[in-house]
């Protein structure tokens, strides 16, 4: 056996990189949610920050994969959203005319 090698040495390195996994999920979903103005978005970009979080946590390195993959699930629930509004706004100016 490796004198420098330890059987604990993996847990030690993989509760590290969860505790800094952690720390940056919370970091950028704070900075997110401070730049949204639209309280009714919170909901819906934690929402893509735990799905991006949840995907990068699955590769080789989350820590480097996790920003990248959260702004690419940020835009997209921003636009999903935004077209939600559009259908929701058609739709009753749709049932107005038909009342």
């Amino acid at each position: 056996m490796n004198k420098y090698y330890h059987e604990n040495d993996e847990a030690r390195f993989d509760h590290g990189v969860k505790e800094a996994f952690a720390s940056l999920h919370e970091k950028l979903l704070h900075r997110t949610l401070e730049e949204t103005e639209t309280l009714g978005l919170h909901a819906v970009l934690r929402a893509a920050a735990n799905d991006a979080a949840s995907l990068a946590w699955t590769t080789a390195f989350p820590l480097l994969v996790y920003p990248t993959l959260l702004v690419e699930k940020l835009a997209i629930a921003r636009l999903q959203e935004t077209r939600r509004e559009r259908i929701l706004e058609r739709s009753q100016m749709i049932l107005e005319q038909a009342v």
